[in-house]
């Protein structure tokens, strides 16, 4: 484990970088798709792991993946 304390005082903030070394790339051929099955349900969680309220949280969710989409559309549009 490698770990990287820098201490700044122009803001009073903690910021905090997982790494683990696993993912697509370590997958086996024919044996594909774990680590992004695995990401879902880390990040947006399933009606039963990782949540408290989906029917709640999945209104947030559905509000981010547009504001998302929107922020991409209008950087390509701005690129082409």
């Amino acid at each position: 484990m490698r770990v990287l304390l820098m201490e700044r005082h122009l803001s009073p903030t903690v910021s905090l970088y997982i790494r683990y070394r696993a993912g697509a790339v370590d997958e086996m051929s024919g044996r594909t798709g774990t680590a992004h099955l695995l990401e879902h349900m880390m990040f947006k969680g399933t009606t039963s792991i990782g949540t408290k309220n989906y029917r709640n949280e999945r209104k947030i969710l559905q509000d981010i993946k547009k504001r998302v989409a929107g922020l991409i559309l209008k950087d390509e549009r701005r690129q082409g």
